[in-house]
């Protein structure tokens, strides 16, 4: 299979290499196209195989390409990431797609490809350059996992995205989206069990008559399309996904007091649990880390970022009268997050954070400094659904 792929890279194009994969390859006649064969989609097909099958993902020996290649036309142009960011593809109207995969990827393919051609591919580059990534860094960086999906989960989600369904209304309530579970008759069980826990996680609620179908209050099809082409879900412990208990999160928002006309910023968004009940306008900013996680929020009509707050100014971002955040706890990141949260309040405005309960002892909070009028709630135990951990919530009004 290895060198099937190898073989089968563009001979056109002077990206690829005749003495090795390299982190960036380009196959042509892949895309489909009434105007020319597309008869080397197998080969990016195994290739997703190969990492698969290196990534040890269930169901990576099973999978198939072509629906996720119509999938792509959309996306010309544009670099997709496919199979938990191990794959980048960017699609071409002429059929062509470059390919792109990390220098570890292209390593352990050279690897497999020099023991299967000796003389022709130097062991020196099959196994790398010898040196190790250097995970010292001045600035503190944190390892945020994802979980790879079994590929028939993924692709059930494919075929749900791709089905799409109609709202309806139930007994005068506003609109919901139906999505049923798979059942057992052509899937496992396990396999039920993700899509329940998936469905669940992205805002569906099952109904109360029929377990097996779950309503969402938004159209959740292009949250679907992103499982079924990116197929990870972000791993709860080092992202921090501990949704806000209802007495909390309402408690928060009152403190807030956001009216009709205020912008806010949510920087550390989640899935939205902290703004579900505000409005759903341009006038809420999202901020999120994980691709799965933005994809919800953008679905749900929140003006969404994608990328880490850290890296975000006000400059490119904007100020706003209400900043609404759930900081990440681990490891201190929610000091290093509510500092720098600091500077996108508006003059007049404020910041309502559900912090650790140790909060009010850190001097980074009781030392915020001039301009800042600074207050904590009183302390909340077990905040957090499955976890023991107790919470305030702070307050802070900068003055005009």
């Amino acid at each position: 299979m290895v060198d099937g792929v190898f073989k089968n890279l563009s001979p056109h194009h002077y990206t690829n290499k005749s003495e090795g994969f390299s982190v960036r390859m380009i196959v042509d006649k892949v895309m489909p196209s009434v105007n020319s064969n597309y008869d080397k989609q197998e080969y990016i097909n195994d290739l997703r195989k190969i990492i698969g099958l290196l990534f040890n993902r269930e169901g990576a020996e099973n999978v198939t390409s072509h629906q996720l290649f119509n999938d792509l036309q959309k996306y010309y142009g544009e670099w997709v990431s496919i199979d938990g960011d191990s794959i980048a593809l960017k699609p071409h109207k002429s059929g062509t797609v470059h390919v792109q995969v990390s220098q570890e990827i292209a390593d352990a393919l050279n690897v497999v490809l020099a023991y299967r051609y000796p003389n022709v591919i130097p062991m020196k580059k099959a196994r790398g350059n010898g040196r190790q990534k250097n995970t010292f860094s001045s600035d503190r960086t944190y390892s945020l996992l994802s979980e790879p999906l079994p590929f028939t989960v993924s692709d059930y989600f494919g075929e749900m995205a791709r089905k799409g369904v109609k709202p309806k209304t139930h007994d005068g309530m506003p609109p919901r989206y139906e999505y049923s579970l798979p059942g057992t008759y052509l899937h496992s069980q396990s396999t039920n069990d993700d899509v329940a826990r998936i469905y669940t996680m992205v805002g569906g609620v099952s109904k109360e008559d029929n377990a097996m179908t779950y309503l969402f209050d938004y159209d959740p099809a292009p949250v679907f399309e992103h499982l079924f082409i990116n197929g990870t879900l972000p791993d709860q412990k080092s992202h921090q996904f501990y949704p806000t208990k209802n007495d909390i999160r309402k408690t928060a928002l009152d403190m807030a007091e956001v009216q009709g006309h205020h912008t806010v910023i949510d920087p550390s968004a989640g899935f939205g649990d902290l703004i579900d009940s505000l409005p759903r306008n341009a006038a809420t900013t999202a901020i999120e880390i994980h691709s799965l996680a933005a994809a919800v929020l953008r679905a749900k009509g929140f003006n969404t970022i994608h990328g880490d707050f850290l890296s975000q100014h006000p400059a490119s971002v904007g100020h706003f009268d209400r900043v609404i955040m759930n900081p990440p706890y681990s490891e201190g990141r929610w000091v290093k997050h509510v500092t720098h949260a600091l500077s996108f309040i508006k003059p007049g405005g404020k910041l309502v954070a559900v912090l650790p309960a140790s909060a009010p002892q850190s001097t980074s909070m009781t030392n915020i400094g001039g301009g800042y009028d600074v207050s904590f709630s009183k302390e909340y135990p077990q905040a957090f659904e499955g976890t023991f951990v107790n919470v305030v919530i702070m307050v802070v009004d900068r003055h005009e």
